[in-house]
């Protein structure tokens, strides 16, 4: 086909497109009116520009009037707080990779695994250990979790205890990949019943060799501290009418690290990691208390209480630790048991 038949076959078919397609005026004062179907483009090489048919199979999504009620608009939220009143709090799934091929056995990693288990269950997670998975199995138990319902469920909570490395890859047992697998399953329209709902990720690993000396800090004394203020209305809503709106993919997702990326992540052989510990000691201790609490929490114990003591190797003896939390959260979560009520107003504006 020569070059002018194939821009007049584009043209024809962006023509057919543009006469298909609604007006972005039109959409945005009558988006009740049509509903849109979405047909997943594949991936072309721009290199392969040969075939008689190239852009007829590039142009796979298109806009379709079809049906009334279903083009949802963004909209501002007043809800400050997570749903907490499902059946379960949620699902907890711990990976604890323990042995690998030409690799240290990471001692301590089981002890951290059951004591978070045991801390989670405390609170009301359904917790489950899996221990020395391949990558496979890893990949084919995410997939397993983000097809099951979870509309029952306030949230999702996964960990893995691994080595890493600094190109963002950790370890199965049998090998590595890369550590956005462990929610990409979970992102948007690939886990329906989890849209809107915080999913949680941790990560113990290190992400590179390089270690912290710490910088001095001088004590100032301490401030009077005032305190939280919380409503006493009861925990309840107005029955709504079901709708929907739009999201970003990423929203309500948190990722904490036990460690900066590039830095070396510490654990001991006998009482576990410092990361997994202090999340396990802040659970048991504050769990009543709102999760970015908690988590900062963490950060404090890891930070101020923790230092390496490895006095025949200078590059690691007397480093620090700082963990990090990446929140793409939209709303305060709370972690309570099922016979218990939180003394806040969900819909608070204040």
């Amino acid at each position: 086909m020569d070059k002018l038949n194939q821009r007049e076959e584009i043209d024809e078919i962006m023509e057919e497109m543009e006469a298909r397609t609604p007006k972005s005026t039109d959409v945005t004062k009558k988006f009740e009116e049509f509903s849109v179907e979405t047909i997943k483009i594949d991936s072309v090489d721009a290199k392969t520009f040969n075939s008689s048919n190239f852009f007829s199979s590039l142009i796979k999504e298109r806009v379709v009037v079809t049906k009334p009620g279903l083009i949802h608009p963004s909209r501002p939220t007043n809800e400050r707080y997570y749903d907490y009143t499902h059946k379960n709090i949620g699902t907890a799934v711990i990976f604890n990779q323990c042995r690998f091929p030409n690799q240290e056995v990471r001692k301590g990693s089981l002890k951290d695994a059951n004591d978070l288990k045991n801390v989670l269950e405390e609170i009301g997670f359904q917790t489950e250990i899996f221990t020395d998975f391949t990558t496979k199995k890893i990949r084919q138990t995410l997939e397993t979790l983000a097809r099951q319902d979870h509309s029952d469920n306030d949230c999702l909570l996964i960990t893995i205890m691994t080595h890493g490395e600094n190109d963002g890859r950790i370890y199965s047992s049998d090998g590595k990949f890369s550590v956005d697998e462990l929610w990409e399953k979970f992102l948007g329209e690939n886990c329906k019943s989890l849209v809107g709902k915080p999913k949680l990720f941790f990560i113990q690993a290190c992400r590179g060799t390089m270690t912290d000396p710490g910088t001095l800090l001088k004590q100032k004394p301490k401030l009077e501290q005032l305190a939280a203020y919380r409503s006493d209305a009861v925990d309840s809503k107005p029955v709504q009418k079901e709708e929907y709106y739009v999201i970003p993919s990423l929203a309500d997702v948190l990722i904490m690290y036990s460690t900066a990326e590039g830095y070396y992540s510490f654990r001991n052989p006998t009482d576990g990691s410092w990361f997994i510990q202090a999340l396990c000691e802040e659970l048991r201790e504050n769990s009543h208390e709102e999760l970015m609490t908690i988590l900062t929490g963490v950060n404090r114990r890891v930070a101020f209480a923790k230092q390496s003591y490895i006095p025949n190797n200078y590059e690691y003896d007397a480093s620090k630790q700082m963990p990090v939390i990446q929140s793409m959260l939209t709303k305060s979560l709370y972690f309570l048991k099922k016979d218990q009520k939180l003394k806040i107003n969900l819909t608070d504006t204040n």
